[in-house]
């Protein structure tokens, strides 16, 4: 087997975080703001950071489904400042005797903020990702799994329409979303253009109060999905679908905590009701449903500044579609993941639960549940060096459009893996 050498510079270290291997969507994100909300109350005020660059690299031996991994690599970087916030982590993996992106990702951030006493005060913050290659295990079930490219990006504004007193303040929101996916394997899939509008009133802090985030009183947004299909399979009719949504709901937006600079939270509530249409082979199918998501992100250090821990925890129903737009579907999610980091280990633990359930007016089909986890262990050997094991293991569809019409099977990842990691 080949080897690939992956070198990563960097600067100041960050804290370790287990590479996705499930796919965890209703536990708020928070990789990529924890480098610019540092967990350093143990560091003398004056010698304090405001951001910080990490990263590992290393090469090893396990299997990818069926594929030889041969190297691995993340980069997180974060800044923060009373009026700019920037954090970003991406992540690859080669496989192959001749090594080839197996997955890719790459996650970015940029919020700007006024003065609290500004005359116009206001937010943009501006988030975007981008994925390549096989997906991870258990993905939203609008995008289902195999290979894809799947690129969207998010744009957040808020401006302050109440008085400037008081620990919160009232301001009218507006958010606009846009994505494309591109199926690389399916064979009646080609891609999907996503389009949304938003708007909503709530409160917020400029006096740094809440660091991060926003208190959603009224929310509503309507979304436009068209599915492209200029190729279809034999015996499969050509059809470009499409799909409609429109919620309303309330909750909160990106919601940080960064307590004494000793804990770091992000607590994501959605609750609220949508209204979905669809054009399928059969005819149109509309239907209306209940929506929620109860989830947080923690890290903290414990008291004596020796380990560092990590927990997350989700719950979550969002009616949506399959990706071929052909079934509604309301997509339950149980999520949980935890871990540990000392001077000498890392432990990392997360699991997933999903079930999806057909809609009124749908094929006769029963309740399919998917589900999976990923453990992993490393030792710290010292000067950065790392050696670990690492096991991920799903069951699901292996590949998008209808998951119904795929058998479910099981799909593995296993294997030893040495890095570098600052």
């Amino acid at each position: 087997m080949r080897s690939v050498c992956l070198l990563i510079a960097t600067t100041t270290a960050t804290a370790a975080h287990a590479d996705e291997r499930v796919d965890q969507i209703a536990i708020p994100d928070v990789t990529i703001v924890e480098p610019a909300f540092p967990l350093d109350r143990f560091v003398p005020h004056e010698k304090r950071k405001r951001g910080a660059i990490g990263g590992s690299a290393g090469i090893g031996v396990g299997r990818h489904g069926d594929r030889p991994l041969v190297g691995a690599a993340t980069l997180t970087a974060g800044h923060r400042s009373e009026n700019l916030i920037v954090g970003t982590h991406g992540e690859l993996v080669l496989t192959g005797r001749e090594p080839a992106v197996e997955r890719g990702r790459l996650r970015g951030l940029v919020e700007l903020r006024s003065d609290w006493d500004a005359e116009l005060a206001g937010i943009l913050a501006v988030r975007g990702s981008t994925e390549h290659g096989e997906a991870l295990r258990l993905g939203p079930a609008r995008l289902g799994a195999g290979r894809r490219d799947h690129s969207e990006i998010v744009a957040d504004g808020a401006v302050r329409i109440g008085s400037r007193k008081g620990d919160t303040v009232m301001i009218a929101m507006v958010r606009g979303d846009a994505s494309t996916t591109r199926w690389l394997a399916a064979p009646t899939l080609d891609r999907a253009d996503r389009r949304a509008l938003g708007l909503g009133l709530g409160r917020t802090s400029f006096d740094g109060e809440l660091p991060r985030g926003t208190i959603d009183l009224f929310r509503a947004r309507v979304e436009h999905v068209q599915i492209a299909r200029p190729f279809a399979a034999a015996g499969i009719p050509s059809l470009d679908g499409a799909v409609r949504t429109v919620e309303v709901g309330l909750g909160t937006t990106d919601f940080t905590l960064h307590i004494d600079h000793e804990l770091l939270a992000v607590i994501a509530v959605d609750l609220g009701w949508s209204w979905v249409e669809a054009d399928t082979t059969d005819g149109p199918l509309a239907d209306n449903a209940f929506r929620m998501r109860l989830g947080a992100a923690l890290a903290w250090r414990d008291k004596r500044d020796r380990q560092r821990q990590r927990v997350g925890f989700a719950i979550a129903r969002t009616p949506t579609s399959t990706p071929d737009a052909q079934r509604l579907v309301g997509e339950w999610r149980l999520e949980l993941a935890t871990g540990v980091e000392s001077s000498r280990f890392l432990l990392d633990a997360r699991g997933s639960l999903s079930w999806l359930v057909p809609f009124t007016g749908t094929a006769e089909v029963d309740t399919l549940v998917r589900y999976g986890a990923q453990l992993e262990g490393f030792a710290k050997l010292g000067a950065g060096i790392e050696l670990g094991v690492y096991h991920a293991r799903a069951f699901e569809p292996p590949v998008a459009g209808d998951p119904w019409a795929s058998a479910r099977r099981w799909g593995a990842e296993t294997g030893a893996l040495a890095r570098w990691r600052r």
